[in-house]
């Protein structure tokens, strides 16, 4: 279990660095397309300069949503393998009374009164 575990931290702090390099790149893009943009008219930037750095720029952007998805799948992934999603998720198990329901626990409904009785 302690196996499963560290290899699932190690995949959330896999993701979180690529997703940092991804935001790197997008704000590199961006700030290409910006200066490309601005500097149109006095350098002579041709317009399929610019349709190439924003294609640049939509693909760094994908690529930074992707990463970022792949960040919550593993920290998902992350929380199941510790074994807290189902309480993140509003399910707390309930045992059962001891010695009042002859059901599996988790799966009895068991109000009685007085330990040792069955519920019928």
């Amino acid at each position: 279990a302690t196996a499963e575990i560290k290899n699932a931290a190690y995949g959330v702090a896999l993701a979180q660095q690529r997703v940092v390099l991804a935001r790197q790149t997008v704000d590199e893009r961006r700030k290409q397309v910006y200066a490309l943009t601005a500097n149109r008219d006095v350098k002579d930037v041709t317009i399929f300069a610019i349709s190439l750095a924003r294609g640049d720029l939509f693909e760094a952007e994908s690529k930074l949503i992707e990463h970022v998805v792949r960040l919550k799948l593993a920290e998902v992934s992350l929380t199941q393998t510790k074994g807290m999603l189902a309480v993140e998720c509003g399910f707390e198990p309930v045992l059962c009374l001891e010695g009042c329901c002859d059901g599996a626990c988790v799966a009895c409904q068991c109000s009685c009164s007085t330990k040792g009785s069955s519920c019928d």
